[in-house]
């Protein structure tokens, strides 16, 4: 759910700049879908309180009590921006990148990806280290397209057509 969530933020990034720039040409624009976004929040809110359910006390005082507490706010973002997105609350679209942080957790708690966490203290020379070092730049730019594409279509969309300067 993480990965396809990252993938899907990506896409409405790209849908945001899309749009934002079709209102600035005068084009009618699609309403998004937000079937995507009740669904991984919901998913994200059973997960968040299985979890709770099953670590009880654990969950707030336990070794992942931050990765815990990281999880419940962006559960609770996601949840405030369904309920206020005719309100245009774009300071919360920001926090949705915040979101892409997710992944670490799970490159943190998957062994198989042992080594990329070893990268932080050296590089070791070998092939497969080198993927993993493309990787990480990889999901540096992935981030940071994400923040300029909302940032573009902002831009577009307080832009006035009619105004040249």
């Amino acid at each position: 759910a993480i990965a396809a969530n990252t993938l899907y933020l990506g896409l409405v990034a790209d849908n945001n700049v899309k749009n934002s720039y079709r209102r600035f040409l005068g084009d009618t624009v699609p309403k998004p879908s937000v079937i995507p976004d009740i669904s991984f929040t919901a998913w994200f809110s059973v997960e968040i309180l299985i979890k709770m359910a099953a670590d009880r006390l654990d969950f707030f005082v336990g070794d992942e009590k931050y990765w815990n507490m990281f999880d419940m706010a962006l559960v609770a973002e996601a949840i405030v921006g369904l309920f206020f997105e005719g309100s245009k609350l774009s300071f919360l679209r920001i926090f949705r990148v915040f979101r892409l942080v997710r992944v670490v957790k799970v490159v943190r708690s998957v062994k198989a990806l042992a080594r990329l966490r070893t990268m932080i203290f050296a590089i070791l020379s070998s092939f497969v280290d080198l993927l993993w070092a493309f990787l990480v730049i990889v999901l540096i730019i992935f981030v940071f397209a994400i923040v300029f594409d909302n940032a573009v279509a902002d831009y577009f969309d307080v832009l006035d057509r009619n105004n040249p300067v």
